[in-house]
């Protein structure tokens, strides 16, 4: 587990190194999901910290640590958010724009993440933790994978809407959630569950 922390701080911080070089010289890699690995990393490194040092458990040092690293990252990802716009405003260049706002979105969200990890008897975690958010918490990721898919099966079913037309829109955005519901919670216990178990078995 520590092992993996370095390698993941690595990551987090090479990758917007490397991906900031990409773009500044008009290389469209910087796009690519190898040069995007700084947000799973982060999400990466949260997941093994509470694994390790239970960060939603009072009274650990990592927590304490965690707890005062928590809003620094939220502001200062904000602040590069700010800075990835004024670039834009100065011309420097959609792709270092890009670059900039990728490496600016995990700093800011992990803040956020950290804060309410480290902070479970605020109002952000009390809300976090209605069971609404909890469910679509739980299929968040095959959501981010199955959308588009069942997007682009509905409009090729449907055909093209024609522009200025809300009623349609609206009748395609709830088909598209509900039917992307359905199938990603049937994935989740048909398929990711299973599966999560089967890895725990090998590796007991």
């Amino acid at each position: 587990m520590r092992r993996l922390r370095k390698v993941l701080v690595t990551v987090i911080v090479v990758e917007p190194i490397i991906r900031c070089i990409l773009a500044s010289g008009g290389h469209g890699y910087a796009y690519y999901t190898f040069s995007r690995c700084d947000g799973l990393a982060w999400g990466a490194l949260l997941a093994t910290e509470t694994r390790l040092h239970r960060l939603l458990d009072r009274g650990d040092r990592a927590k304490r640590w965690w707890r005062k690293l928590g809003t620094p990252l939220f502001i200062s990802g904000g602040v590069f958010m700010v800075a990835s716009v004024t670039v834009t405003s100065l011309r420097l260049g959609g792709l270092f724009t890009a670059a900039l706002m990728l490496g600016a979105c995990p700093i800011f969200f992990s803040g956020a993440i950290a804060f309410v990890l480290t902070h479970h008897d605020s109002l952000a975690s009390k809300v976090l933790r209605i069971r609404p958010l909890c469910f679509f918490g739980d299929i968040s990721y095959a959501s981010y994978l199955l959308h588009l898919y069942v997007l682009s099966s509905y409009d090729k079913i449907a055909g093209p809407l024609r522009s200025g037309a809300t009623g349609p829109f609206l009748l395609r955005a709830a088909t598209v959630l509900v039917v992307t519901t359905i199938v990603c919670y049937s994935s989740l216990h048909l398929f990711e569950r299973p599966v999560m178990a089967l890895r725990t078995r090998f590796l007991a």
